[in-house]
């Protein structure tokens, strides 16, 4: 069902009528598809849902739509300056403002936090082997930036989407380290009573973690060599059973087997990231 502005609430301004009624549901919404369409009168921008709403939009799709209204907007209505205040004298030197500058100041600072809040925030990796994929994300913000700039929406000195997308280390970091206590506090608070049974063989093998790189060995003084071949050799020549640290046969929490489980795979990953991450 249709409904013109002048339905809608007098206490709001024409740009929280934007945010509130176009802006925000196409960055809510994954199912809500844009199409513009150009009749001989005018241009039409048309919101069709399709599919489910349910789960979270990619930034790419997001930044895509909200280009596409901008530049509708720009083109037909955000391009226009304003003109003179009533009782303002005097000769005009600088160029009037536009009402996409005017309408950035309004609006800017509810639809950045909402497209971080809403959208960028769900995009950040939960896994360290997606991080270099990330750059995709980063690419598009930066595109999303420089096409309000351009349309005087923003300044050239806002970086706020750029600024909290190039910083995905750091976010990263953070929702690893909220997943790994979220996942570890879920088994030390499950029933202590459910065991396995476990025996010298039962336990599967565990990959091995990365070595060290060469640069990571520490030196050693010169006066300590024979000493350090001597136990090298040592280590060559005695080895231990595989089995030196296994349980014997018996039964041990299911929520213990697993916490170690989760603590190994943290490590693991860890140490296969690279230095960038």
């Amino acid at each position: 069902m249709a409904t013109t502005l002048p339905s809608l609430s007098l206490s709001l301004s024409p740009g929280q009528l934007l945010l509130k009624h176009i802006l925000k549901p196409l960055v809510c919404c994954p199912s809500l598809r844009l199409s513009v369409e150009e009749p001989p009168d005018g241009v039409t921008l048309r919101f069709e849902s399709v599919g489910s709403s349910l789960g979270h939009p990619s930034p790419l799709e997001v930044f895509a739509k909200l280009k596409s209204v901008f530049k509708v907007l720009h083109q037909h209505l955000l391009d226009t300056p304003l003109g003179r205040c009533e009782g303002e004298e005097g000769e005009e030197t600088d160029p009037r403002p536009v009402l996409a500058e005017v309408l950035g100041n309004v609006i800017w600072k509810k639809m950045s936090d909402c497209l971080i809040c809403d959208c960028l925030v769900h995009s950040i990796p939960s896994n360290s082997s997606q991080l270099a994929q990330y750059t995709e994300v980063i690419t598009a913000t930066e595109d999303f930036e420089k096409a309000l700039k351009d349309m005087n929406f923003l300044p050239e000195d806002s970086v706020d989407l750029l600024t909290y997308a190039r910083n995905v280390n750091c976010h990263f970091a953070n929702k690893k380290c909220q997943d790994v206590i979220m996942a570890a506090r879920n088994l030390m608070t499950s029933e202590i009573h459910n065991t396995v049974k476990v025996s010298p063989d039962s336990l599967p093998a565990l990959p091995a973690l990365p070595a060290s790189g060469a640069g990571d060995q520490p030196k050693v003084p010169e006066g300590s060599e024979l000493l350090l071949r001597q136990v090298t050799n040592l280590e060559n020549k005695t080895k231990l059973s595989r089995h030196t640290f296994s349980f014997p046969t018996c039964r041990i929490s299911d929520s213990v087997q697993r916490l170690m489980a989760l603590a190994y795979q943290t490590l693991q990953e860890a140490s296969a990231s690279t230095d960038q991450w």
